[in-house]
């Protein structure tokens, strides 16, 4: 596969411009561990205070060139994890800092994104270690784990069911472009990922050219031209997604129920996954974004109208982060 790589004099304009305009932060309560391949991995965690005993813990993985404040921040999983009892953890990716902010990507084992990626990191084993973590100092129930993530972070949540079946319960991907090459969880994991119809970066049919949203908010921003540069690369139709868990799964072909709320339409396909269900929810017109939060940018900045032209519309009608919680704890049994 070929990939397209932006040039660095544009990387650092996109991350400098980015890092001016969006909100979120490296912030003083950042957490560090030493994983096994001797990285300073980092992370930010949520316990609510009225935990009484081990509670659920829910990974909440950021897109390519996002990091942990940002996700807290614009998702409200802290919230969710106040009113419903769970731990809130988001990880950081590995990638540069400009600024004071990370720009985060994630080795989801894809020729995307960056430099976790091209250095090889080891995510799924990292991310192992965090459940550990999390299990013996915040709080957590190490027997009941979640994932979810958007874009590059959903590329990783389907990883993590892929390869780390025997300690994830469930995943939510939203808006992935791809589930890795040789998928064998040893158990099924139940999935529901959430995918726009419109999503212009991961796109819902598949293709050739996914990808390249950064290239394009910098230039429509600039007004130069930088196409031929744009960081692209192949994407898995979301349909096809499905039905690849769908057969992981045992699942049959046909939707055993389908609910429509407005732009949103979940299909779930339960018969014959004994409790590992596939749900797809298809946000019509939706963009490569979490339906029902926000942009998480400056609103009237140059490069936040370029970011939001670039990665397309937010539904209302499926509220992203509280049906990935519903999702899961559906699964706290397993």
């Amino acid at each position: 596969m070929h990939r397209h790589r932006t040039p660095r004099h544009w990387l650092a304009a996109v991350l400098t411009l980015f890092a001016l305009t969006l909100g979120g932060c490296v912030c003083g309560d950042e957490r560090t561990m030493r994983t096994a391949d001797g990285r300073d991995r980092s992370y930010l965690v949520y316990a609510p205070p009225t935990l009484t005993g081990p509670a659920p813990i829910v990974l909440v993985l950021h897109g390519g060139g996002g990091n942990a404040a940002g996700t807290r921040e614009s998702l409200g999983f802290d919230a969710l994890a106040d009113q419903h009892g769970f731990v809130a953890v988001y990880p950081n990716g590995i990638g540069k800092r400009f600024l004071g902010k990370l720009f985060g990507t994630w080795n989801s084992d894809h020729v995307c994104c960056g430099q976790a990626h091209e250095e090889g990191v080891d995510d799924v084993a990292f991310l192992s270690q965090l459940i550990d973590v999390v299990a013996a100092e915040h709080g957590g129930d190490a027997e009941h784990v979640f994932a979810t993530g958007i874009s590059n972070g959903g590329d990783l949540s389907h990883r993590l069911a892929c390869e780390l079946s025997e300690r994830i319960d469930a995943v939510v991907p939203v808006g992935a472009p791809v589930v890795i090459e040789g998928c064998a969880p040893t158990r099924p994991v139940p999935v529901k990922i959430i995918h726009g119809s419109a999503d212009p970066c991961a796109l819902y049919e598949g293709g050739e050219v996914c990808g390249g949203c950064w290239t394009q908010a910098i230039e429509e921003l600039t007004g130069s031209e930088a196409a031929e540069d744009a960081d692209t690369f192949p994407c898995q139709a979301v349909p096809e997604q499905a039905a690849g868990w769908r057969a992981r799964n045992g699942c049959g072909e046909v939707a055993t129920s389908s609910d429509t709320a407005g732009a949103a339409t979940c299909q779930v396909f339960a018969d014959g996954c004994a409790g590992a269900e596939v749900e797809l929810c298809t946000i019509e017109g939706g963009g490569h974004t979490w339906p029902g939060t926000e942009y998480g940018c400056k609103e009237g900045t140059s490069f936040c109208d370029a970011y939001v032209d670039a990665v397309g519309p937010i539904s209302a009608d499926l509220d992203g982060p509280a049906a990935a919680w519903a999702f899961f704890a559906a699964h706290l049994d397993r």
